[in-house]
């Protein structure tokens, strides 16, 4: 006879492999947008890869109460290759925007199953914290950002 599971089998976990949480894109980036990313992969296989979603109500759930966060975060997570949109999301018709994690074949594009799945990307290796400010002393020690500073 078939053991039943328990719930804590039945149970969802965020697979995020270790060389992702050490990325400097991840290492980085605010906590919100880490939870973001987080639920976006909740209890997905990685077969289906290209359709998580996480919009405001969803995120919501999990005790993000502000809608700008969420969008924001996902942006950052966007712009730092962590994830790649696959479907943009029409509001007015109630379609969510699809996203898919960059460390794993992406097998959805637009909703729909590809032929072929298409190579992970691993975009996030590649991105880079912008440079801190040089710092310029003059003779009595005071120091003067030299990035950023409109001169006359």
């Amino acid at each position: 006879m078939p053991r039943r599971k328990s719930a804590v089998e039945k149970e969802h976990f965020a697979r995020i492999p270790e060389s992702v949480m050490m990325s400097e894109a991840l290492k980085t980036a605010p906590h919100a947008a880490f939870r973001v990313l987080a639920i976006l992969v909740i209890g997905k296989p990685r077969e289906r890869n290209g359709t998580m979603m996480c919009t405001d109500s969803y995120a919501e759930k999990f005790g993000m109460a502000s809608r700008e966060t969420v969008y924001r975060s996902l942006r950052l997570l966007e712009d730092r290759g962590l994830i790649v949109r696959t479907r943009q999301g029409m509001r007015l018709r109630k379609i969510p925007t699809l996203w898919a994690v960059t460390w794993w074949p992406i097998h959805y594009r637009d909703g729909q199953p590809l032929d072929y799945p298409q190579p992970a990307t691993h975009a996030y290796l590649k991105w880079q914290s912008a440079p801190s400010a040089e710092l310029h002393t003059d003779g009595r020690g005071t120091v003067t950002p030299i990035v950023g500073v409109n001169t006359p």
